[in-house]
């Protein structure tokens, strides 16, 4: 019975391999019976019908290489609401490897933002801008008010910030600049700090101009254009010009700070042309591969009579904040494009140390809204420091190069990486008879105004080293 079956399956399988014998015989006569007549009709020889018939069956075979992109495209933009899927094809098309990696840590729910600064060198908002062909030239930069420095260190960034200066002839500092040079008004020790950091901003508490009407106030100041050089030699990166004496001499001079600083390449913030202009003239610097974000607002003149104009629809202005919506506006959106987001506020008591419930309200609503770091002036005197959500708040540096008054005075340093700041120190001096000079370590002054921040400061404990710490539990 075994050898009939057995036999009978060797018959079916001669048969069956007959039949595809004469079925791929039959199929392969058509084939050349086609390629002979399109031959003909085309005058083209049989080879070379058949290699195009081929070059067309690859160009239509399925692609391996786009499917794997499409699904990381897929992936990315699912994963990051950052990364819309022009800036998703980008970042496969420049990065294909690191791309993977970061798809497979989103897959299993690993996926950190800073990764992309840790696999490309730069930050997620740099390889956008990258991408979007913003920095493909200075003059795009400048339109989108971006700006590159070198730091001298690649591990972080180093921001620094002092207070008040004015550069006017009325008072010791201007005074002194004038008759002796920058020696005049900074010790070398301030100088080198001063021009070390990677990125320093203080308060310009003055207008450029040679024009305008002084407003009726007990004090006003003006200094001439040509002083904004004495930026650079200090060097100065970024300025704010929300304070309550930008429009001393009315529009016409506070119009003349904003070319005069154009002019001479200072970005500025906390005001603008109008209020669209102020609200929108927020300053980045591309640094270490990161993106740095600058806003500054004034509070101060909070009662009748206000001289310092605010930016409207259609007149030139500060920011202000006595209500936070307008500066807080700011910070989301420069939280949207930013890595790191300074807030530099003009506001408090003047020569008061102690904090005042609006300045903390106001501090809190900036945070809450995204602010990074806090940093502020006005009161002519030094005033504490405090964490709120794990973010520092430096309520005010005090003056810095404003009168011939002997005064407490700090700069404060921040370290920045991409996680964060890394660390943060205030360094002690003084401002007398015009000039500034760094206290000697543990000298008395040193000693006094590191007590006197430790004393006015809330949750915070800063060292003998000037090192500010933040007091949990």
């Amino acid at each position: 019975m075994k050898r009939k079956i057995s036999f009978l399956l060797s018959g079916i399988a001669l048969v069956l391999m007959a039949v595809v014998t004469g079925l791929a015989t039959a199929y392969l006569f058509r084939y050349n019976r086609t390629l002979e007549r399109q031959s003909a009709k085309t005058g083209q020889t049989v080879e070379k019908i058949e290699n195009q018939r081929e070059n067309l069956a690859e160009e239509n075979a399925p692609d391996e290489s786009l499917e794997e992109t499409e699904q990381l495209c897929s992936l990315l933009t699912g994963q990051e609401e950052r990364i819309d899927d022009g800036f998703a094809r980008w970042l496969v098309n420049q990065y294909p490897e690191v791309c993977s990696r970061i798809a497979e840590k989103m897959q299993l729910g690993d996926y950190e933002p800073a990764q992309w600064y840790y696999e490309t060198g730069n930050s997620l908002f740099v390889l956008r801008d990258e991408a979007n062909g913003i920095l493909d030239s200075e003059v795009m930069m400048g339109q989108n008010l971006i700006y590159r420095k070198e730091c001298e260190k690649e591990d972080y960034i180093s921001l620094s910030f002092a207070g008040d200066i004015s550069a006017t002839d009325d008072y010791g500092p201007g005074q002194n600049y004038t008759r002796e040079g920058i020696d005049g008004a900074f010790s070398k020790d301030v100088q080198q700090m001063m021009k070390s950091a990677d990125i320093f901003m203080l308060n310009n508490e003055f207008c450029y101009s040679n024009r305008g009407t002084p407003v009726p106030k007990g004090y006003n100041f003006r200094a001439a254009p040509s002083r904004v050089e004495r930026l650079e030699e200090m060097g100065v990166d970024i300025v704010s010009i929300a304070n309550n004496h930008a429009y001393d001499y009315g529009e016409e001079a506070f119009v003349d700070t904003m070319d005069t600083l154009n002019d001479a390449g200072i970005p500025y913030v906390g005001g603008g042309m109008d209020l669209e202009d102020a609200k929108n003239h927020i300053v980045y610097f591309i640094a270490n591969g990161m993106k740095i974000g600058y806003i500054a607002a004034t509070q101060v003149e909070r009662d009748e009579p206000v001289f310092t104009k605010e930016a409207t629809q259609s007149s030139p202005g500060v920011v202000r904040c006595y209500e936070p919506d307008v500066v807080v506006e700011m910070i989301r959106q420069a939280k949207e494009n930013c890595d790191f987001v300074v807030v530099y506020p003009h506001w408090g008591t003047e020569l008061v140390t102690t904090v005042q419930e609006d300045q903390q309200a106001l501090a809190y609503a900036f945070i809450d809204a995204g602010a990074d770091v806090i940093v502020g002036g006005h009161p002519h005197c030094l005033q504490g420091a405090e964490y709120y959500k794990g973010v520092p708040i430096f309520y005010s540096l005090s003056n810095f190069s404003f009168s011939s008054k002997t005064v407490n005075s700090t700069i404060l340093n921040l370290r920045v990486t991409i996680d964060g700041i890394a660390n943060a120190q205030y360094i002690p001096c003084m401002e007398t008879g015009g000039r500034t000079h760094r206290c000697e370590n543990q000298d008395n002054d040193y000693v006094r105004i590191i007590k006197l921040l430790n004393d006015v400061s809330v949750n915070v404990y800063i060292d003998e080293e000037g090192t500010v710490s933040e007091i949990t539990g």
